[in-house]
């Protein structure tokens, strides 16, 4: 393999682990503003609420029907 390659491996090898960092703190940054909305946002916590109550309410009954 002559230099040149060897070079362009590695730059390629730097830029994926840039690009997996960046994702990955963008994800956070989007949890944390999806947290922060949650917690500011009376409508949006009353929503989630409600799905996590409907699905709560699916597994007991599922509980119910397999025992």
């Amino acid at each position: 393999m002559d230099q040149r390659a060897r070079l362009n491996r590695k730059l390629r090898f730097r830029l994926k682990g840039f690009f997996c960092k960046a994702f990955t703190n963008l994800g956070r940054i989007l949890k944390i503003l999806y947290i922060l909305r949650y917690l500011t946002a009376p409508i949006l916590r009353q929503t989630v609420q409600l799905q996590l109550n409907k699905s709560n309410m699916g597994l007991s009954r599922h509980t119910i029907e397999c025992l």
